[in-house]
């Protein structure tokens, strides 16, 4: 059985489909605050400032509000490209006062990081194998070996450096 409008068509209650809503002409309407729900989430939902994404486990994986986009959950991804014409373009703010820090991870382990562990000072590039930390340009080299020993190639001023 099909039902047809010429016009506007308002219903009150529940509107149970089986098949596929078509819309050929126009876009659905929703008032703020109700959502697309799959099997009792909310996959989508649009509050009137801000429209949440979400699965079949979270119904807010995805907010987009103000221009801004926060995610709920880790990203996965084959390959991120960040461009800007700003110079600074990626920022990582720890806001609980301790270690901010970049980890490297192969196969889900830890083999170093960059940042400043706790709540110091210090810039720490840490080697968590058994390898050489090594920095290098196309004029020479720093190499921190793995006994603890220094490795520089090329012309360098060291000034207040003991060997002792």
């Amino acid at each position: 059985m099909a039902i047809s409008f010429l016009n506007n068509g308002v219903f009150s209650g529940n509107l149970s489909l089986t098949g596929n809503l078509d819309v050929n002409l126009g876009e659905v309407q929703m008032t703020d605050g109700y959502s697309i729900q799959w099997g009792g989430n909310a996959i989508l939902n649009h509050s009137g400032t801000a429209t949440t994404i979400g699965d079949n486990t979270s119904s807010s994986i995805l907010t987009l509000s103000g221009g801004n986009a926060t995610f709920a959950g880790s990203i996965t991804a084959t390959l991120g490209t960040f461009s800007s014409t700003t110079d600074q373009i990626l920022n990582l703010n720890s806001t609980d006062n301790g270690a901010v820090y970049t980890a490297f991870k192969r196969n889900g382990s830890r083999i170093g990081y960059v940042g400043y562990g706790g709540s110091g000072a210090t810039l720490n590039i840490n080697n968590e194998l058994d390898g050489i930390v090594l920095i290098q340009n196309t004029n020479g080299f720093f190499k921190l070996n793995t006994n603890g020993s220094a490795t520089f190639s090329g012309a360098g001023t060291f000034a207040g450096i003991s060997t002792a």
